[in-house]
């Protein structure tokens, strides 16, 4: 464009120019409506623990009683010890598996023993899901811990799992679920079943949640319940709003 008219060359930098400004103003344009679609996503409200519930019964099948599971996500750092919860707890409205029923064996538990129960342990390994003792039987217990260990099976007072009723733990233990922190700060842990009801599934929803929040560690200093997800067998993860978590 050298040998061009000085007018010509100002009218094609103006037309790069009005190119230019057209670009970014299109660019810019896309940009808000990305942030209008993002606001839109963010601050949309989750659903309440009712209405998470009646969501995740939806469309159930109905070959087999599909079991609820509840995540809790917590603000806790596992590398920390005091954030490390583990433990049993009731379920009011019911536990979501069959009790196995055999003073102890009355109330449902499997196997009962102390010197024949090591020998049951040693010769045919781990066949229950889960171990009581009175302080009286430890060194029982201690006999077979290398066996245990590894299943988390150990009896401790911290865990439940000892105490000196052994048919008032036997009973406590048929009504309750095992829960442990995971490595990202969550509890995972089977609630109900699909044939509850809503009504049960929400009582031993709140219950968890509400002993969980009596687990608070001192340290934690930041909000402590983040959320939680219900979900069922074969359905989708339904996000729950954590302020319908601390209703009562």
């Amino acid at each position: 464009m050298n040998g061009a008219p000085w007018c010509f060359n100002w009218a094609c930098r103006l037309g790069s120019l009005a190119d230019t400004v057209r670009g970014r103003f299109v660019s810019a344009l896309f940009s808000t409506r990305a942030l209008r679609t993002t606001a839109v996503a963010v601050d949309k409200s989750t659903p309440t623990l009712s209405e998470a519930i009646e969501a995740c019964l939806a469309g159930a099948r109905k070959r087999f009683d599909e079991t609820i599971d509840l995540c809790v996500r917590l603000n806790l750092d596992p590398r920390k010890p005091d954030h490390n919860l583990r433990g049993l707890v009731r379920l009011p409205a019911g536990v979501p598996r069959a009790p196995r029923a055999d003073d102890a064996r009355a109330r449902g538990a499997h196997l009962v023993g102390a010197e024949e129960l090591v020998e049951h342990i040693q010769e045919h390994g781990v066949t229950f899901e889960r171990c009581l003792a009175t302080p009286e039987a430890m060194p029982y217990v201690s006999r077979v811990a290398r066996v245990l260990g590894p299943r988390g099976l150990v009896p401790s007072e911290k865990l439940g799992t000892v105490g000196v009723g052994i048919g008032a733990l036997v009973e406590a233990a048929q009504n309750s679920v095992h829960f442990r922190t995971d490595p990202f700060g969550q509890i995972h842990l089977p609630v109900a079943k699909v044939s509850f009801g809503p009504e049960r599934v929400r009582i031993n929803v709140l219950a968890v949640v509400h002993h969980l929040l009596s687990l608070r560690p001192e340290s934690v200093r930041r909000r402590y319940l983040l959320g939680a997800t219900l979900s069922r067998t074969q359905g989708p993860g339904i996000e729950i709003g954590a302020a319908s978590l601390a209703e009562r």
